[in-house]
């Protein structure tokens, strides 16, 4: 959220109450309110994501002094300190987290005479575990958490089986999962994702129906994971047994059982049922449904039974996307002349990617006609994207009007427009 100041700059409301809790600490020990409120704004993660004002927290409070506080006032120290940390452990340098949690070691062994540990607590080690990537570093944490007396914290023997499962180390993450005395729902959900994740889908199953609560992230991760395959069975047996378990799924839960049910199953019982567990659709969720329908090969009317419940029903507005989806699913069908009036309708700028989709099936079905049209379309939209002009001169040569083709071809070079190579992944 952001003002207008005078000189026509935005002035962002969060930089606004950072500096005046940065003002508040100037003073010296800060105060209840400035801490609370410093707390507070890190881990609403309103500006978690600035580096700038991280770094400039991280500055003044080394300068001030202000992670050098007296023994009695440890707690202090760490509400400074842990948000200050998760920050750096969540952002994009997440090895900046263990340069912080080094130097306030450093600061507090060479300030503390009777040689004490520092005064971490387990949010620290939460956050330094979920910043690590190298699997050394993951082990030595482990064993540093072990020797501090965190080994029954079910937060951070979690937070180590999500680390040994991204390293893939599976058979660690196994025993810290093992040997945890106390397990929350989140400490179950982790290990259904990393199993999952490393395709042990029958182990993932297993513990899901071991689990004494499940809920919704327990069931849409598996299910995700059986669709991601091409499971399509699986999920929607998975998706049926979660009902029957008293689970309402959510609208993540609808979006990736969809690709399932497109190849394996009838769309329209499952919408239905998704509305009758009192589900309603969003945008991104009928984006969805009408790709299943376009790709699922579905009749025209039941197309248009969903698009126009979509519109009627649930109110929402139809953007390119939306109509995107239409004039696939009559591009697909062959009905070019119909997805060009479609196209000429959408109410947006943004639909060059419509009009190169009709140009790829004018190119299918050999209509130069159309083909020019669009072209033409596509050239007030944007003039420098190289492939509509190939595409175009090869849909002339295709149909044996050659001088046509070179004439685009010719085109290309006149405005300087280049068509960029192709280029694998495989090295």
């Amino acid at each position: 959220m952001g003002l207008n100041s005078s000189k026509g700059k935005d002035i962002d409301l969060g930089d606004l109450e950072f500096s005046w809790t940065i003002a508040c600490f100037r003073d010296g020990i800060p105060t209840l309110l400035a801490m609370e409120a410093y707390e507070a704004q890190l881990s609403s993660g309103q500006n978690e994501s600035n580096p700038r004002i991280i770094h400039q927290l991280h500055s003044h409070f080394t300068t001030a002094g202000l992670l050098l506080l007296h023994q009695k006032q440890d707690s202090e120290k760490l509400i400074l300190f842990n948000p200050l940390l998760r920050c750096y452990s969540l952002g994009e340098t997440p090895l900046r987290a263990y340069f912080l949690y080094d130097q306030l070691q450093q600061l507090h062994f060479l300030s503390d005479h009777d040689k004490r540990l520092p005064p971490f607590d387990s949010y620290t080690y939460l956050f330094l575990i979920k910043a690590t990537s190298n699997p050394l570093v993951g082990i030595g944490l482990h064993g540093l958490t072990l020797k501090l007396g965190f080994e029954f914290h079910v937060y951070v023997q979690t937070a180590l089986v999500g680390m040994y499962f991204a390293a893939g180390n599976r058979v660690s993450a196994y025993k810290v999962f093992d040997e945890m005395p106390e397990r929350s729902l989140v400490t179950w959900n982790v290990m259904i994702t990393g199993l999952t994740n490393s395709g042990e889908f029958e182990k993932a199953l297993c513990l899901l129906e071991k689990m004494p609560n499940r809920n919704v992230v327990s069931w849409t991760t598996l299910i995700d994971g059986y669709a991601r395959v091409n499971k399509p069975k699986e999920a929607i047996l998975l998706f049926w047994r979660m009902a029957c378990d008293a689970i309402k799924p959510n609208e993540i839960t609808i979006l990736v059982i969809l690709p399932a049910v497109w190849s394996f199953g009838d769309l329209r019982i499952m919408f239905k049922d998704m509305e009758r567990l009192g589900l309603r659709p969003n945008r991104v969720t009928m984006i969805s449904v009408l790709n299943a329908c376009s790709h699922g090969g579905l009749a025209e009317e039941e197309f248009l039974e969903f698009f126009n419940k979509m519109v009627s029903k649930y109110k929402i507005t139809p953007d390119v996307k939306h109509y995107g989806c239409l004039v696939d699913m009559l591009r697909r069908k062959g009905r070019l002349e119909e997805a060009e009036r479609i196209a000429l309708e959408i109410p947006s700028d943004q639909k060059a990617v419509v009009w190169r989709m009709l140009l790829g099936a004018c190119s299918v079905y050999d209509d130069p006609e159309m083909a020019e049209r669009i072209t033409k379309k596509l050239m007030e939209l944007e003039r420098s994207h190289g492939g509509d002009y190939v595409l175009m001169s090869n849909i002339f040569c295709g149909t044996g009007r050659f001088s046509d083709g070179e004439r685009f071809r010719k085109l290309m070079d006149v405005r300087g427009v280049a068509k960029l190579p192709g280029h694998s992944q495989l090295t």
